[in-house]
């Protein structure tokens, strides 16, 4: 066994002995390997540089250099690759997804040195992280995360594993290969953890199912292995940290106790609180530093939600029935128009919806409300008949802004740009009305129409219908020569080519030659008393002629029998 060293993928050299080592490997994501070996095996080791270590790739990131007992020695400190997607290169503003795992995670990966290997869920997924500036590393492990996956690698390969380790629980136990056991309880989380140094390694890794059963300490848990360090070099003395792991980074704690699940997450600047039964009832709380949002939800899908923000505040209920009752406001508004202070009001009435209206609409009066007369019911219903009768999204940033409109009559879409993806139908364009569609930007497909009008048509081929291979006909040239051309016509060939049936090729401003397969067999000059000039070989057989004609350009003329015609060649 030895490590290998890398400059970028060249390698460098292979340290083939080490006074120590230690690899660390948790379902967290987090791994490393550290270690230390005879200066003379490593004076090339610099900061940077990759080792490889089995099917483990790290990155170099402290070298230590130290004379002790006289020895030389060399001790470095590796981080895993995948830090190489906390890079600033790599930071994602923000990712928004549904769909199937492996999709999100090919897209996560775009662009970055990492493939995409196994992902064993195949369930469709939403998520949306949306909090400031997301890392690639960090988008990668809350994916993961969201999916119910934990993150495995194997060199540049990354994979989603719906369970890390042995499923089938393993008897750590067995009176000969533990060496040493803790134990230690977490009142204020309601936690035990353990650790155990074995013998020997075994085939034990992270992720694992074990039962550990010690009598003298009162031990008897089934619990999972979420860590491991040993020294890949002397597998003899192995530690490992068990416990419930709950995939999400810095979680607290995750219970399943009597149908209910409870789960208190903090991370990223954001504290989740959820309890959930079984049967699909749920409550949320979420925290931040600008908001407070609160859920309720039904196994039948009633909704009730509230979110207070230092900008508003901002209440919905939504029975499964789709009835809606909602009250917002904005805090700014309210407190720079209306003075609020808990007295009795100068005639005792409720202050309702109409006074706070007044109110607002600066008609200078001051509201002094009591605490217990004050009637937001007709605040409410006015704002859900608001609601009912249209509803506006705006984004903005800056100068930019885009905003969707939706009332009984119709929606409305402002934007600098709408992009569709997928296949868009628009039902109502079959019918006749007043659809503006700019020509410039139809640039791909076919159009099928019974009938086009249109003041110019400008087209390289025309072809008769239900004929896309046959024969065709086509323009080119300023002056507008034409042909008919045979299939195999090169879109080069002009109406002088062999290629083309029929065709008429302007030579000068005022005069045409006709033209079929090459042969140029007739030609009119204006410049010339207007004259029709007769070119090539002509055959009069079959026709009759009356008047006087001028064939003297014509090298051969056959004459009918019988011909009322008087011929006149000349010059």
């Amino acid at each position: 066994m030895a490590i290998q060293v890398y400059e970028g993928q060249t390698p460098l050299f292979k340290i083939r002995g080490v006074l120590n080592a230690t690899m660390s490997d948790k379902l967290t994501g987090e791994t490393a390997f550290s270690f230390s070996t005879l200066a003379s095996k490593a004076l090339q080791l610099q900061n940077g540089q990759i080792v490889q270590q089995d099917k483990m790739i790290y990155r170099v990131v402290r070298v230590a250099k130290s004379l002790a007992n006289a020895l030389p020695t060399v001790t470095a400190e590796c981080e895993h690759v995948s830090y190489e997607l906390n890079n600033e290169e790599y930071n994602l503003v923000t990712f928004v997804f549904e769909g199937y795992p492996i999709d999100g995670l090919t897209e996560i990966l775009d662009g970055t040195p990492f493939t995409v290997g196994e992902v064993e869920e195949t369930v469709a997924v939403e998520c949306a992280f949306t909090d400031g500036t997301l890392t690639r590393r960090d988008a990668l492990m809350r994916f993961a995360d969201a999916c119910g996956c934990e993150v495995e690698y194997d060199e540049y390969t990354i994979n989603l594993r719906k369970h890390r380790g042995s499923i089938e629980r393993i008897e750590l136990m067995d009176g000969k290969n533990v060496t040493a056991i803790s134990s230690t309880e977490e009142a204020r989380e309601g936690t035990t953890s353990f650790e155990v140094t074995l013998y020997k390694l075994v085939t034990l890794q992270a992720g694992d199912e074990i039962h550990i059963k010690f009598t003298p300490l009162n031990i008897d848990v089934e619990t999972r292995i979420v860590g491991i360090e040993y020294d890949p070099f002397n597998p003899y003395i192995v530690r490992v940290e068990v416990g419930d792991y709950v995939p999400n980074i810095l979680v607290s704690t995750s219970q399943q106790l009597d149908k209910i699940k409870q789960e208190f997450r903090a991370a990223d600047g954001k504290m989740n609180s959820m309890i959930q039964t079984m049967d699909g009832n749920m409550s949320e709380l979420i925290q931040t530093v600008s908001t407070f949002d609160f859920r309720i939800q039904s196994a039948e899908q009633s909704v009730a939600t509230m979110t207070l923000s230092l900008k508003g505040f901002e209440t919905r209920i939504l029975q499964a029935e789709s009835e809606v009752d909602s009250f917002s406001s904005s805090i700014s508004q309210l407190s720079s128009k209306i003075s609020l202070v808990v007295t009795e009001t100068a005639d005792g009435d409720k202050v309702n919806s109409t006074s706070i209206i007044m109110a607002i609409n600066d008609d200078g009066s001051t509201l002094k409300l009591n605490a217990n007369k004050i009637d937001i019911t007709s605040v409410t219903a006015n704002a859900a008949a608001e609601v009912a009768q249209g509803l506006a999204l705006t984004a903005t940033d800056g100068d930019k802004s885009s905003t969707i409109k939706l009332t009984y009559s119709g929606i409305r879409v402002d934007s600098a740009t709408v992009d569709f993806s997928g296949m868009v139908s628009f039902t109502d364009l079959e019918n006749e009305g007043s659809t503006v569609i700019n020509g410039a930007n139809i640039t791909t497909g076919k159009i099928a129409a019974e009938y086009i009008e249109t003041e110019s048509l400008a087209c390289t081929a025309v072809y008769a219908k239900d004929y896309p291979d046959g024969h065709y006909f086509a323009l080119n040239g300023d002056w507008g020569d034409f042909g008919i051309f045979s299939p195999n016509a090169d879109s080069t060939d002009d109406p002088r080519d062999e290629s083309c049936v029929f065709g008429a090729f302007h030579s000068d401003m005022k005069a045409v030659n006709f033209y079929s397969f090459g042969n140029n067999f007739m030609g009119f000059n204006a410049t010339t008393s207007n004259t029709l000039f007769a070119k090539g070989n002509w055959n009069f057989t079959s026709a009759c002629f009356t008047g006087t004609l001028d064939f003297s350009t014509a090298t051969n003329i056959i004459y009918p029998e019988t011909t009322s015609v008087v011929a006149v060649f000349g010059e």
